[in-house]
């Protein structure tokens, strides 16, 4: 009989359409590459967010991206420095006005502890945008991650 082949590693999932919601502490957000003793491979990082939901509406002055809802355990509600119905303008300086929220997932997810950094307008009327930096992850006591902002 011939010996089993080692498995390959599997793609990350992608983020579901307009969902950043930090995952529960322990989980995965992307699978693991194979763990066999005799593999020499390395395990991708995890991923995570900030903890907001975002959703595109039309007719806004200042962009489509609003912050529909923030998970209770995100960095993002931790940090007070954002709230449902704040306006996403940029991400880490790239302009989002053009971009549709299941389109996200690649710039606000990113290993568990990195920075992200946020440009936010509170309402369509606001006159100066809000710049918030977060760490990836959770900020719930307890977490291994600290707020920043």
């Amino acid at each position: 009989p011939s010996a089993p082949q080692p498995r390959s590693p599997s793609a990350p999932q992608p983020a579901s359409t307009s969902t950043f919601a930090t995952r529960s502490p322990g989980s995965r957000t992307s699978p693991i590459a194979d763990r066999s003793p005799s593999s020499n491979r390395v395990s991708p990082p995890e991923l995570a967010g900030v903890g907001m939901y975002l959703e595109n509406k039309e007719g806004l002055k200042r962009g489509t991206l609003v912050v529909k809802t923030l998970h209770p355990e995100g960095t993002a509600k931790a940090s007070e420095k954002i709230a449902t119905g704040n306006i996403l303008t940029k991400i880490d300086g790239r302009d989002t006005s053009s971009m549709q929220a299941e389109d996200l997932g690649p710039y606000i997810l990113g290993p568990i502890g990195s920075k992200v950094e946020l440009e936010f307008y509170e309402n369509d009327q606001a006159s100066t945008p809000n710049t918030v930096t977060l760490t990836r992850g959770f900020a719930t006591k307890g977490s291994p991650v600290a707020i920043q902002g």
